[in-house]
């Protein structure tokens, strides 16, 4: 699992810089954008590289205290300071990633919009579904987190007692 979180923090940070900076006309033709510009500019290409390379910068952060956990799981430590502290911090940027979400998705949309000739600057805010159900699952994550520090603390409170 660890192995698998390091690609996915790989990823986090390459595959949106990616798609903005070489195949944002394809991107934005099959997005929900609902924008269909002819071309973007190296400036806007960049602009779009950098917001997505911000959020990854956050998620991946996230993930490597997930992998810290995995890393401790597999050393036999699952109920270790470290692995705890590390699925906390991912739990937590989960749920920061909620309204980091919100804001690239209009970030997106502002810089898909000044390419289009007819729209051109327009921004758009979304909180529906998808939000929601981000924010339960992340909820539900910090749920665990929680769980998973009160079984640290109860598996320390036994071995004080041996």
């Amino acid at each position: 699992m660890a192995t698998l979180t390091t690609i996915g923090i790989a990823a986090s940070l390459i595959i949106g810089p990616v798609i903005w900076l070489f195949f944002i006309e394809w991107a934005a033709a099959a997005s929900r954008f609902g924008s269909q510009p002819q071309s973007f500019s190296t400036d806007l290409r960049l602009a779009g590289a950098f917001i997505a390379l911000m959020g990854g910068i956050v998620r991946a952060y996230g993930l490597l205290g997930l992998r810290r956990t995995f890393t401790e799981a597999a050393s036999k430590r699952p109920l270790s300071k470290r692995a705890v502290v590390g699925f906390r911090r991912f739990a937590r940027v989960e749920l920061l990633m909620v309204p980091i979400g919100i804001v690239q998705f209009s970030a997106f949309g502002y810089v898909v919009s000044l390419s289009d000739n007819i729209d051109g600057g327009s921004v758009s805010i979304r909180f529906g579904t998808p939000e929601l159900g981000a924010f339960f699952i992340a909820l539900l994550l910090a749920f665990a987190a929680e769980v998973f520090a009160e079984g640290r603390r109860a598996a320390d409170e036994n071995a004080s007692f041996l």
